[in-house]
């Protein structure tokens, strides 16, 4: 169904956007070809889409931003952890592309107490 599922936390909206212009843009995928949440489900049976959705992708594209890890308090389902969690239990390919100065993963492990 889809070859690129990107994930971001939704203030990184513009940045996702731009990322799945220059997929399209830079490789054999159209904008069909990508999924990015606002362009290609609504809001009826979004658990069920985004996971079908990660599931039928060869990878996920990750934005990172120096915030992207922090837990939501106010937020009863942090869909960007779930994204990444669902992501590493199908064993997809998971691209990272760093924002806010970010030069590693590997630097800064804490992150990953929240998966």
């Amino acid at each position: 169904m889809y070859n690129v599922f990107i994930s971001y936390r939704k203030s990184s909206s513009v940045n996702a956007d731009l990322i799945r212009k220059s997929i399209a843009d830079n490789s054999a995928y159209s904008l069909e070809d990508i999924f990015l949440d606002k362009h290609s489900i609504g809001p009826e049976l979004f658990d069920d889409k985004i996971k079908s959705a990660i599931a039928s992708s060869n990878c996920v594209v990750l934005l990172v931003t120096k915030d992207c890890f922090k837990a939501k308090e106010h937020i009863e389902e942090d869909w960007f952890l779930e994204e990444i969690r669902t992501a590493i239990s199908l064993g997809k390919k998971i691209i990272p592309i760093l924002f806010d100065k970010i030069e590693s993963l590997l630097s800064n492990k804490s992150w990953l107490i929240g998966l």
